[in-house]
């Protein structure tokens, strides 16, 4: 949500879909950008069903018009986000903490299915962006151009390469 509060004008248009959440009208009635809430808490997004009703809302109708998705973790909303990639081609970002990558490889190491999820959510995106602290200006660490034209993501030198964390 800081992302379309520092980014959105009136050159771009930004909304967020996340989960419902208890007293969440009186904070969304305060944001300047669209809000839209899916019918299930954090608590379930994990849910097949769940991660499946996302990614239909994603390629639906219902659904704001987009260029580019921003994911804001691996899991549960990845599976929703490369769902809409794959059907529509949109491109997108994904954005996670250190301690996510590293619950990402205990999981591969301890799963092929988990191992093949992350490579796909991962090799797909069109660009990855890791914060090793909370509250630092996160840096893209790897990206490539799949969007539009005259568009790129910027690399920081010296960091890992996401081959290293899930193989």
């Amino acid at each position: 949500m800081e992302l379309c509060r520092r980014f959105g004008d009136d050159d771009t248009t930004m909304s967020v879909s996340t989960v419902a959440s208890r007293g969440a009208d009186a904070f969304d009635r305060h944001e300047s950008y669209s809000i839209y809430r899916q019918p299930f808490p954090f608590e379930r997004a994990n849910r097949f069903s769940n991660q499946l009703r996302w990614a239909r809302w994603l390629t639906s109708r219902r659904s704001p018009q987009f260029d580019v998705l921003h994911c804001g973790n691996i899991r549960p909303v990845g599976y929703a986000v490369r769902w809409a990639h794959r059907k529509q081609r949109t491109p997108y970002l994904v954005y996670v903490n250190g301690g996510d990558l590293l619950r990402e490889r205990r999981k591969a190491e301890r799963s092929a299915v988990k191992r093949q999820t992350a490579q796909w959510i991962f090799g797909q995106a069109a660009g990855k962006n890791a914060a090793s602290r909370p509250g630092t200006d996160n840096d893209i660490v790897e990206g490539r151009h799949a969007a539009s034209p005259g568009r790129a993501l910027s690399l920081a030198s010296g960091a890992p390469r996401w081959n290293d964390v899930i193989q």
